[in-house]
């Protein structure tokens, strides 16, 4: 008799953990679908770059391949089920969404607690410059007011949108170390675990 094991018999597929956008997905499948985004993004990002600025300099022509290569391992990592590719990736979303939500508090406290921003909207010129580029007055209380808040929201949505991606590559990679884990022992096949034969081999020993 044949003895098997099925991973899927000790991964939970539909439990709460392996499942993402309010359970509608599958985290495999958010997965996939996220680094497809990302790479599409980069690609379209890196070819409209190039078409505005032209290629630029060696360092930037270099930068860009690198960002390509990052989006391009993340996509074999998910599709190809290998965690360990994930992990740059892993890296980077949990820095960049601690970097924006610190950024995101810091710039909410010192607007509160002080006049720091109405001081750089009055004494920057990087800022007031911006203001001019967009034909919007920098010393109008309302235009700051909304300029202000549109730039915290920004902050806390991107550190948001960071971090759950993050959470969704989280699970996939304890996903895919859960599927590698199920590693059957020697003479064993992969296969579905029948009751019946269970009580075969058990009526067999007696």
């Amino acid at each position: 008799m044949v003895h098997s094991y099925s991973p899927n018999g000790f991964i939970e597929d539909n439990s709460r953990g392996h499942r993402c956008l309010c359970g509608v997905l599958h985290i495999s499948t958010g997965a996939r679908i996220l680094s497809l985004l990302h790479f599409l993004g980069i690609i379209i990002l890196i070819t409209g770059n190039f078409y505005v600025n032209g290629v630029g300099t060696i360092g930037q022509f270099i930068s860009s391949i690198a960002l390509i290569v990052y989006a391009a391992v993340v996509t074999v990592g998910v599709f190809g089920e290998k965690r360990l590719l994930l992990l740059p990736f892993l890296i980077v979303q949990a820095i960049t969404a601690i970097l924006l939500l610190i950024a995101a508090l810091i710039y909410g406290v010192a607007g509160i607690i002080s006049d720091s921003i109405a001081y750089a909207h009055t004494n920057s010129p990087v800022i007031r410059d911006l203001y001019k580029v967009h034909d919007l007055d920098p010393d109008n209380q309302k235009t700051r007011a909304v300029f202000s808040c549109g730039l915290l929201l920004a902050l806390v949505l991107l550190g948001s949108l960071n971090a759950y991606v993050f959470i969704v590559f989280r699970r996939a990679y304890i996903y895919f170390k859960q599927k590698e884990d199920m590693i059957g022992p020697s003479g064993y096949q992969r296969g579905k675990v029948i009751a019946n034969n269970v009580a075969d081999d058990n009526l067999t020993a007696l």
